[in-house]
């Protein structure tokens, strides 16, 4: 599918969303004319704006950033815009995928469904990021990706929590890995500088080798 032909099929599902989103920006804004919500409507705004032009580019490298735009967006917005990219993306491009793995993602937030970092300090323990991966879906987690990350100091596998209230969650994440065979310690991370962007249902693990 050529350049031109590509961009008239995404544009379409596009437009009926932003004519959505736009639209549910306004009554809010009717409802509740805060200075707050009238600053965040105009970055989210803003946002669609960029997203609407980079996400119609050739440019793969446009269009991904495109995607990982909507990561600021409301939950909501977010993934009926991925799922939009999805619909309208032929084949399986890399476009495509980061858009499928955002709507999941977005989707994941909404549900309050609890959401997991994978980090590995090498590559020598992809194998056990995936059986962790295994492990916590069939508890009914969403997994978002493994990223080998280096974390200077600590010296054992751990599973982080940074809300006080979910630590039967983490309890019941750490008691299936051991089941399994992969032991990690339960960590409270209290205060946390992130905890606030995060949110809720936000949890982390370190596999260390």
């Amino acid at each position: 599918m050529d350049t031109r032909k590509w961009i008239e099929v995404i544009l379409m599902p596009l437009a009926v969303a932003l004519v959505g989103i736009l639209g549910t920006y306004l009554v809010t804004e009717q409802q509740d004319r805060t200075s707050a919500t009238l600053a965040n409507s105009d970055r989210q705004i803003k946002i669609l704006e960029i997203f609407a032009d980079k996400v119609t580019s050739s440019d793969d490298k446009e269009r991904l950033l495109a995607i990982n735009l909507l990561g600021a967006l409301d939950n909501e917005l977010a993934e009926k815009l991925a799922q939009a990219v999805v619909d309208s993306e032929p084949g399986q491009t890399q476009v495509k995928q980061a858009a499928m793995r955002l709507a999941a993602l977005a989707k994941a937030r909404q549900a309050h469904i609890p959401i997991v970092y994978l980090h590995i300090s090498s590559d020598a323990l992809t194998q056990e990021a995936k059986e962790v991966e295994t492990s916590l879906s069939a508890l009914g987690w969403h997994v978002e990706g493994v990223e080998s990350l280096q974390h200077k100091g600590l010296s054992h596998s751990e599973l982080r929590y940074f809300h006080a209230e979910e630590k039967q969650q983490a309890e019941a994440a750490v008691k299936q890995l051991a089941e399994k065979g992969i032991k990690l310690s339960l960590r409270f991370v209290p205060g946390d500088k992130r905890t606030a962007e995060v949110g809720a249902s936000h949890f982390e693990v370190w596999l260390i080798e």
